[in-house]
């Protein structure tokens, strides 16, 4: 078992707190803080997907390998793009 943490960011460098962080091959999720910061714990060694969503971002999905001696993070996400009209 091995713990991941890291910093969740948005493309221009701002920290992303409330963010949903979850791995495809476990139930944990846990939630970003206000420094962008995310630790799952207990987490089996071997490959698997790292999901993060917001609600102001697109979902970012990574293939990570889950090592014994895992290196912290630093995920960067696009806002959703928005479309605006004239009247």
């Amino acid at each position: 078992m091995t713990d991941i943490s890291g910093t969740v960011l948005t493309d221009d460098g701002f920290v992303i707190k409330d963010a949903n962080v979850s791995l495809s091959q476990c139930q944990q999720v846990v939630h970003t803080d206000e420094m962008g910061k995310f630790v799952l714990v207990d987490v089996p060694v071997g490959t698997m997907f790292l999901i993060i969503e917001h609600p102001d971002f697109d979902q970012y999905i990574m293939p990570l390998m889950a090592m014994d001696e895992q290196p912290n993070l630093v995920i960067s996400m696009n806002r959703i793009a928005t479309i605006q009209t004239g009247k």
